[in-house]
C-alpha cells in the first residue's frame, strides 16, 4: 500500500516575496552628488557662483563667456556694418534686430530713444575702432607720414575686398543724421577729434609744434573721408591711393627735426 503523497506547507506571497529581496545581492546607497549627470556641472556645490570667490566669471563688461558678444554690443555692431554699407535712412529697426541676432526687446531695452541713439553708439563704436588700427600701425611705422600712408593702404584693401559696398561709417551717418540731431553730432565732433589727435600724437613726436601737428592731422582726416566717399563712388581704390601719397608728402617731418 502506498503512502499518502506528502502535502509542502503552504507559502504566502508575502513569503516569498521577501526571500527574493532578501537574495539579492545589497547595493550602496546612492551619492546624490557622484551619481547625478555628468553633464550638470553648475549643480556642484563647488562650482557655484558665490561658494568660492576663484570660481566667479571673469570677463570684460560687454562681454559673454566664450567671446560672444552682449545683446548690446551685438545691436551695436550690426547696426555700423549696416550703415556703412546702406546708409542711415535705408537701415530698418528690424534689419538691424536680424542681423545682430539679439532679441528685438534688448534692442529696446539698450536704445529706448530708437534709431538715432543706435547711430550715437554705432559712430563712437566706429571711432573707437579706427583708433585703435591707428594704434597698431603707429607701433610698426616709423613716422607719421607711413602710419597715414599704412592707413590709406589697409581701408583701399578692405573696400576693394567689399566691391565697394563698404563706406565709412563715420561719414555715411553723419551726412544724413547730424543735422537732425545734437546728440549724434557731438558723437561726431568726438570721433573726429579722436582720429585728429591719434594723428597728431605722432606728428608731435615727429617734430611738429602742436598747433601745427593739429591742423595736419585734422587734413588728414578730412582728406581721408573724403577719399573713401570718391573710392566708392568710382568703385575703385584710387582715390585712397592718391590720397594717401599726397599726405605721406604733406607730413614729413620738418627739416629741423629730421637734421
Amino acid at each position: 500500500m502506498s503512502a499518502p503523497p506528502r502535502h509542502r506547507p503552504e507559502t504566502r506571497l508575502e513569503d516569498r516575496t521577501k526571500d527574493r529581496i532578501e537574495d539579492r545581492p545589497k547595493r550602496a546607497p546612492k551619492d546624490p552628488l557622484k551619481d547625478r549627470p555628468k553633464d550638470r556641472p553648475e549643480d556642484r556645490p563647488e562650482d557655484r557662483l558665490g561658494d568660492r570667490p576663484e570660481t566667479k566669471l571673469k570677463h570684460r563688461p560687454g562681454k559673454r563667456p566664450g567671446n560672444r558678444p552682449s545683446p548690446r554690443d551685438a545691436i551695436v555692431r550690426a547696426a555700423a556694418t549696416l550703415f556703412r554699407r546702406r546708409g542711415f535712412a535705408a537701415t530698418g529697426i528690424n534689419e538691424i534686430v536680424a542681423q545682430s541676432g539679439a532679441p528685438k526687446g534688448s534692442l529696446y531695452h539698450y536704445f529706448p530713444h530708437g534709431k538715432d541713439q543706435i547711430a550715437e553708439a554705432a559712430l563712437r563704436f566706429a571711432g573707437q575702432g579706427t583708433v585703435a588700427t591707428l594704434d597698431q600701425l603707429a607701433r610698426k611705422t616709423a613716422s607719421g607720414a607711413a602710419l597715414v600712408r599704412a592707413y590709406c593702404r589697409l581701408v583701399a584693401g578692405w573696400m576693394a575686398k567689399s566691391e565697394f559696398r563698404d563706406g565709412s561709417p563715420i561719414a555715411t551717418v553723419l551726412l544724413e543724421a547730424a543735422p537732425d540731431s545734437r546728440e549724434i553730432s557731438a558723437a561726431g565732433r568726438e570721433v573726429f577729434a579722436g582720429l585728429r589727435d591719434t594723428i597728431a600724437g605722432r606728428l608731435v613726436a615727429d617734430g611738429f609744434g602742436r598747433a601745427e601737428a593739429r591742423r595736419r592731422a585734422l587734413m588728414a582726416v578730412a582728406a581721408i573721408e573724403g577719399a573713401l566717399i570718391l573710392a566708392r563712388t568710382e568703385r575703385s581704390a584710387a582715390p585712397i591711393e592718391d590720397v594717401g601719397r599726397a599726405l605721406a608728402a604733406a607730413l614729413r617731418p620738418p627739416v629741423s627735426a629730421a637734421r
